[in-house]
């Protein structure tokens, strides 16, 4: 067992590190250091014991660590009160960076998927899987569905990314029938951004839509006109620099990056087929370790469909969220309508886990089937489906499932059940319900219970020493693995309800409520299990305006707060976006939260942020932002102050 003083600093801000094993475990303070019996601790875990002076007296604080996740570390605590009943969870800091190193070094390390920024504003990659979600959802015609979450974005998404949501949000609302909507997000587009690349694209869509939605004034012949064949090529390029520069308690310490992003799509139509190339990847080069760079390739396929569409298949790098698909995988697609209500789908390949590896991994397999029925009456379709994975020979997953949707102007009803009958379990039952008022109103009702992460026979591997399946084969049978994968496994339940309420023409208000509870698990295997948190809250509201102080600008309060089973935490946000003219764009922010933790500690962090766009033609623009955060920690713990400068700046170029 290690253990030792440390002084020295660790990156606790970055982003790449966020899930990097950031939670430790304190199991008490006291003048001498605490002798801990490693039998009543989980294994591969590391005591160590920080030097630290209190009230001009020398005393050790003993840390466990180290934790991938919050929710890993609270599943130990729980235990671990047992036996140290002062213990509390805590976040590495400046001074772990020796041991968390040694420690980690030993590791083979799978990066959380789990990991939540928990800021009002999303993140640059959230706001990316929002919209890719989005994209789906209109591919699969759920254009409610993808309407609220492209709304989700242009008030809380990464700036980059919003001036597509607003172009894609007039385009789903046409295709959903709400052409007064579809014009207002068409006209709010030119008006935002009138010297885009999208900006003639987007007054031709409304052109065309306010033609065709125009009584003609004779009737016109029928013609056929011959689609002309060409190859329509674009794509478009960012590269961003980030230094970030903080310390604590006076400590000092810097990181610097280059984050580089491409994405590449052709498509040929004609009269017999429709032809889709896509390619997207990304890298980031740490500049001060180049051990810590990283690349993915997110996306490359090939897509084809014939016309009068009747079969079509995508094949290579994709994502799917539907037909018991978990996410993006590296295989086939393919579909064949054989009637106008009925569509045969089938699907095979291997998982991607991008965090792990951008190379195919052949350990896992899986295929599928699925039906798609509908639409009837209009608004009602469904989808029923079967799926199998196998891990180095085992079955890892064996799903049936199906979805049901309803989609009209008046409202969304979306419901979808997975089962697996090898592990015999309910994975998930999600059902969203939204209701759209004459008024410009809405309410969405959602209810989310299923297991976390998806009930998988390579969930035993958690906490084990072995890397493979095919190694825990050599020590436990497959009916073992099977039940230490059913006891590794929690279940999460999550009840949401949110609203929108125009207040006046200008302002929206939204609120929202959220109650979240996570089961705990057994012990086995050596691993210790865990206790459930119990029931968690969370309340927001927000003001949304636009054109408020004038004709161009846009601005956001709002407040949150947080009831969980470790703090209490109380936030609150004002951000105003201002369009000075064709050429400049500001931004400025403010970020305030009290945070009350279980183990006496309160925390202030307040964070203001200014920002500024020069869109230089319709396919450059350049962007820079600076932020600078500050903290303080007091109470029953050791009293910390932490500050922290945090600068980007890059280019959008799109072609």
């Amino acid at each position: 067992m290690l253990t030792g003083l440390i002084f020295f600093s660790v990156d606790i801000y970055s982003k790449e590190n966020l899930t990097d094993f950031r939670y430790v475990i304190n199991l008490g303070l006291s003048e001498d250091k605490i002798r801990v019996s490693g039998e009543h601790l989980p294994e591969g875990l590391v005591v160590y014991h920080i030097k630290v002076r209190q009230a001009d007296k020398i005393k050790y604080r003993t840390r466990l660590g180290f934790f991938q996740s919050r929710s890993g570390a609270m599943k130990q605590l729980g235990q671990i009160k047992k036996i140290y009943p002062r213990a509390w969870l805590d976040t590495t800091k400046k001074y772990d960076l020796s041991i968390r190193e040694k420690w980690f070094g030993n590791k083979t390390v799978k990066p959380s998927k789990t990991f939540a920024n928990t800021s009002v504003l999303l993140t640059g990659k959230e706001t990316e899987e929002l919209m890719e979600k989005a994209r789906r959802l209109v591919a699969e015609q759920k254009y409610a569905e993808a309407i609220k979450v492209y709304t989700k974005v242009l008030s809380r998404g990464d700036r980059k990314l919003r001036m597509d949501a607003q172009e894609y949000l007039g385009v789903t609302r046409e295709k959903n029938g709400q052409y007064a909507h579809a014009k207002a997000e068409y006209q709010e587009y030119l008006r935002k951004y009138p010297t885009s690349d999208g900006a003639e694209r987007v007054k031709m869509r409304l052109d065309n839509m306010l033609l065709a939605n125009a009584k003609p004034r004779h009737k016109l012949a029928n013609k056929k006109f011959k689609t002309k064949t060409e190859w329509i090529n674009y794509g478009y390029f960012t590269e961003f620099y980030r230094k970030d520069t903080f310390s604590q308690n006076g400590v000092e310490n810097e990181r610097s990056s280059l984050s580089t992003a491409l994405g590449f799509f052709s498509r040929r139509k004609s009269d017999s087929s429709d032809i889709k190339l896509e390619l997207t990847g990304s890298h980031l080069h740490d500049l001060d370790n180049e051990d810590k760079n990283r690349k993915r390739l997110n996306s490359f396929f090939i897509d084809y469909s014939n016309r009068p569409k009747s079969t079509s298949f995508r094949l290579g790098r994709q994502s799917h969220t539907r037909s018991g698909v978990l996410g993006r995988m590296d295989g086939l697609w393919a579909d064949y309508q054989f009637d106008s209500q009925w569509k045969f789908n089938v699907v095979a390949g291997y998982p991607v886990n991008l965090f792990e590896t951008n190379r195919i991994d052949d350990t896992k397999k899986f295929y599928g089937y699925s039906l798609d029925i509908g639409p009837f009456n209009k608004y009602w379709d469904f989808n029923l489906f079967s799926i199998e994975q196998e891990v180095s020979g085992l079955q890892d997953r064996k799903a049936v499932g199906g979805e049901i949707r309803y989609v009209s102007p008046k409202g969304v009803f979306f419901t979808l059940v997975d089962y697996d009958t090898y592990f015999e379990g309910l994975n998930k039952v999600y059902v969203i319900s939204n209701i759209y008022f004459k008024s410009g109103a809405s309410l969405n009702m959602t209810y989310d219970k299923g297991k976390s992460p998806y009930l998988l026979s390579t969930n035993a591997l958690q906490g084990q020493p072995f890397s493979s399946i095919e190694e825990m084969r050599n020590n436990f049978t497959e009916q073992e693995i099977k039940q230490i994968a059913i006891d590794r496994t929690s279940e999460v339940t999550t009840y949401t309800i949110n609203g929108t309420i125009p207040l006046s023409k200008k302002i929206n208000l939204n609120m929202d409520v959220t109650m979240s509870n996570l089961s705990g698990t057994p012990s086995s295997a050596g691993i210790t299990g865990t206790d459930p948190t119990g029931d968690e809250y969370f309340y927001g509201a927000q003001l949304i305006g636009i054109g408020v102080f004038g004709k161009n600008d846009t601005l956001v309060m709002g407040v949150r707060y947080s009831d969980t089973h470790s703090y209490e935490r109380t936030a609150y946000t004002l951000s105003e976006r201002i369009l000075w003219n064709n050429t400049w764009r500001s931004k400025f922010g403010i970020y305030y939260d009290t945070t009350d933790k279980t183990n006496g500690a309160h925390v202030k962090t307040t964070r203001p942020s200014i920002g500024i766009d020069y869109i230089h033609s319709r396919s450059l623009r350049l962007e820079a932002e600076i932020q600078h955060s500050q903290s303080t920690e007091s109470g029953d713990t050791l009293p910390s102050e932490t500050e922290g400068t945090f600068f980007s700046a890059g280019l959008i170029y799109d072609f």
